[in-house]
């Protein structure tokens, strides 16, 4: 199955050209008494007066100052709305050079606060371009002589401070392997939304399967939900085997994203577990599970317990409570013993309860979600998804006892509309990866090359295998908050990216350079 990237990916055709400039603008933080709006204005007009020059405008153009910000409120110029009336009168000259869109942390600020997205607002206002709020790809087509190539840009306003330059140049080197999350072996076992375990070979575009929230609202624990597939496709890729405590073994690709307990250093975007790659992750390490893996058997004993579940069975779910489970009530005698007996079989753990007039009530609590897999019972079912969408308070973690190579082979990948699915019990992020703090787990393999700069945050880039990665400036000058809070200067500016489609003695080829 050939791979669809549209769903992430924007496409922009300028076969009309063999030579683009692409200069992304970020930090403008208009608002803000040291935005410096002749240097930003400059570079408006740099765009403007070329045709083959484009943007992609990378967050924090507001400062967007609060009493509970960074930015002080009192020191801002003007509100948020004169900043983004502003603000769009500046980008207005360039609107149809703008690629894309993203959100940065001041604009997310308010976001977060009032549900104000005024990123989204702007992209619309400027005629519907393309709004990526935690960053995204883009593909440019050139064209050569009727040859064509696409150069994909990837681009994220980043997450976490680096006021040195040192800091600096591992941000950039951290966005080599941010895009691609990779993919799992064909016969690894995901959770349908029936709670049924099938091979990942088995799902198709549109099934639903269980997965959780990608990350937690404010004070509350992640949730397990109920999403669809919206992609997937398959390749051969390098592999690693995980193993862990419990005998679990994953065989996944170095690059996909597992729900582990933080380390020290890691992005608190996601409280006390976070996503890190396979390569990046140890023995002793722990993962979250959120289900064992169960069989749902075809047999007579697996329909005789769903038709018992059906008729005496019932499930209560209260929020306030945080009380879920499911019970089954009956009289002593040999049903009773029946039910007893297999859940006692398959490891389903219950509290039974005993009344005056002899009614016993089995309550299944923690593995009610197992029991329903198992049994899949037709009256409970609707019930069901309710209670198997519960938050993980206390989520169990498996410790990692083994990471070997596990030679070359086939894959699939799947992409769900939660970005989340579980595959072996153990929660797992979709195969392809478009969110900025993930740029934190990023691989170390490439050579740094530092500018020599005795001051400053100089724009830093990275070349490597026909990538260039650049950490861009900032139009804001080193006085005011900015000073006081103990940052380093910025730089006025950012670079100039140029993409060119060249001929020489072999052929066409891509050329990639930066200049400020």
């Amino acid at each position: 199955m050939n791979r669809d990237y549209n769903q992430q990916i924007v496409m922009k055709d300028l076969t009309q050209f063999s030579k683009v400039y692409l200069v992304p603008l970020a930090d403008f933080h208009i608002g803000c008494r040291e935005s410096n709006l002749s240097k930003i204005n400059g570079y408006i007009n740099w765009i403007k007066e070329r045709d083959n020059a484009f943007t992609i405008l990378n967050g924090d153009l507001m400062n967007a100052a609060t009493k509970d910000s960074t930015p002080e409120l009192y020191e801002d110029l003007v509100t948020p709305d004169d900043a983004y009336n502003q603000l769009r009168a500046i980008l207005e000259p360039i609107k149809d050079k703008i690629l894309a869109i993203s959100r940065g942390g001041h604009e997310g600020m308010i976001f977060r606060k009032v549900g104000a997205d005024y990123m989204a607002r702007l992209a619309y206002d400027l005629g519907d371009i393309p709004y990526k709020p935690e960053g995204g790809m883009v593909g440019l087509k050139l064209s050569k002589n009727g040859h064509t190539a696409v150069f994909f840009t990837y681009f994220t306003h980043g997450w976490g401070g680096a006021r040195t330059i040192g800091a600096k140049v591992k941000k950039v080197d951290e966005l080599v392997f941010a895009a691609e999350a990779d993919c799992h072996h064909p016969y690894t076992k995901v959770l349908r939304g029936n709670m049924v375990w099938d091979e990942l070979g088995n799902i198709d575009v549109g099934d639903e399967v269980i997965g959780i929230s990608e990350y937690p609202e404010f004070n509350k624990a992640r949730q397990v939900l109920h999403t669809t597939v919206t992609d997937k496709w398959s390749k051969k890729s390098r592999r690693l085997r995980m193993v862990l405590e419990d005998g679990t073994s994953l065989i996944t690709t170095p690059g996909h994203l597992w729900l582990a307990k933080r380390r020290h250093g890691g992005s608190k975007l996601g409280g006390r577990y976070n996503w890190f790659r396979t390569d990046k992750l140890s023995v002793r390490d722990e993962l979250l599970r959120v289900y064992p893996v169960w069989e749902t058997k075809d047999n007579w004993e697996t329909g005789y317990i769903a038709g018992l579940l059906d008729g005496e069975g019932s499930i209560t779910v209260s929020e306030r409570h945080r009380s879920r489970q499911l019970a089954f009530s009956q009289k002593e005698g040999l049903v009773l013993s029946i039910m007893e007996n297999y859940l006692n079989e398959y490891g389903v753990g219950y509290r039974k309860n005993v009344r005056d007039n002899d009614v016993a009530n089995l309550l299944v609590r923690v593995d009610a979600p197992k029991l329903l897999g198992m049994t899949q019972p037709k009256r409970l079912a609707g019930k069901g998804r309710i209670l198997v969408e519960k938050r993980l308070h206390k989520p169990v973690v498996l410790k990692i006892v083994a990471i070997e190579p596990w030679g070359e082979g086939e894959v699939i990948a799947l992409e769900t509309d939660a970005r989340t699915f579980l595959t072996e019990g153990v929660a797992t992020h979709n195969c392809y990866v478009l969110s900025h703090d993930h740029t934190q787990n990023a691989r170390r393999l490439n050579r740094l090359c530092p500018p020599r700069s005795r001051l400053g945050l100089k724009n830093v880039y990275l070349q490597t295998h026909r990538q260039l990665l650049i950490n861009t400036g900032g139009f804001i000058n080193y006085s005011g908050y900015i000073q006081r809070k103990g940052y380093s200067p910025q730089d006025i500016g950012t670079p100039r990216i140029r993409m060119e489609l060249k001929k020489n003695n072999r052929g066409y080829e891509k050329d990639l350079h930066c200049s400020l």
